[in-house]
């Protein structure tokens, strides 16, 4: 009888190169996922690396602000209604 090869024989995936606890998937809009290719390319490295770099730039951006969410509170401001005073 054959033996089965166990989950470590089995693997064929690339060996990690950077030091990380974890490893996430996630699933992004194709043209945001272009953009990242893109940045990628004109840095010289590779999808993963852009990804990382770009995650640390924006979370070491001096405002933290969401500006999505002051977009909305924005868009929430002006569908108040105006008082007549």
């Amino acid at each position: 009888m054959a033996r089965t090869k166990t989950s470590a024989e089995k693997r064929t995936d690339r060996p990690i190169t950077v030091e990380a606890d974890k490893s996430i998937n996630i699933r992004l809009p194709g043209k945001l996922l272009e953009a990242i290719e893109t940045w990628a390319s004109t840095n010289e490295t590779s999808r993963a690396e852009a990804i990382r770099r770009l995650i640390e730039r924006g979370l070491a951006a001096p405002n933290l602000v969401d500006p999505y969410a002051a977009f909305d509170r924005a868009i929430a401001r002006l569908k108040e209604p105006q008082s007549k005073d």
